[in-house]
């Protein structure tokens, strides 16, 4: 079922829902970004922007562990992981892809509250790139993304907290959210979060 946003409380809320209406299971989120464009050999060879997109796992408000695309691509055995680092944003793997398994987060992590969506600048920054979006998919039924969300960016930052899911009592929500500051460890990204997984 496409994501079909509220205003919740100053925030732009989403059920995650399967084309049936009932919970989606598996969740894949799909992160893109636009590389700047430009003619003339020497913005071929300028370096690019690459983004490495994490999912910070949260207990209330506590970050208890996270998947990233280099270091640690697996958590909760495997019930949440990162397909691997994509350097480019489009054309080079189609962005990076983290899978959630809701269902199983659900009835074997129960203590598992909220899932926080981070960007960080592995190279270059966001004043560089001209946009990003991510494209959520429910992967029973994946031919469809359930939305696209876009995200706007800060040059001033190397990073950023997209979104978050969120438990409820029969299922998952996401959150669209904005927050900006260093870029780095997961440490470092789990602060920018903080505020708005509860």
């Amino acid at each position: 079922m496409p994501l079909n946003f509220i205003k919740v409380d100053d925030h732009e809320v989403a059920e995650l829902l399967s084309a049936t209406g009932t919970p989606v299971g598996v969740l894949d989120v799909v992160l893109t970004w636009d590389q700047p464009t430009g003619g003339g050999i020497l913005s071929r060879l300028r370096a690019k922007t690459d983004i490495d997109v994490s999912a910070i796992l949260f207990v209330e408000d506590e970050d208890v562990d996270y998947v990233s695309p280099k270091e640690h691509q697996s958590a909760l055995g495997g019930r949440i992981r990162h397909h691997g680092d994509v350097k480019a944003g489009q054309g080079d793997g189609g962005g990076e892809k983290i899978t959630m398994c809701l269902s199983d987060i659900r009835s074997e992590d129960a203590d598992i509250t909220a899932i926080a969506l981070t960007a960080s600048c592995a190279t270059g920054s966001f004043g560089k790139i001209a946009g990003a979006s991510a494209k959520f998919f429910d992967a029973a039924s994946a031919a469809q993304p359930l939305g696209t969300v876009r995200f706007s960016v800060s040059a001033d930052h190397a990073g950023s907290l997209l979104g978050v899911v969120k438990k409820t009592g029969t299922g998952w929500t996401f959150t669209k959210a904005k927050a900006y500051g260093p870029g780095g460890n997961w440490r470092t990204l789990a602060n920018l979060a903080r505020g708005h997984v509860r």
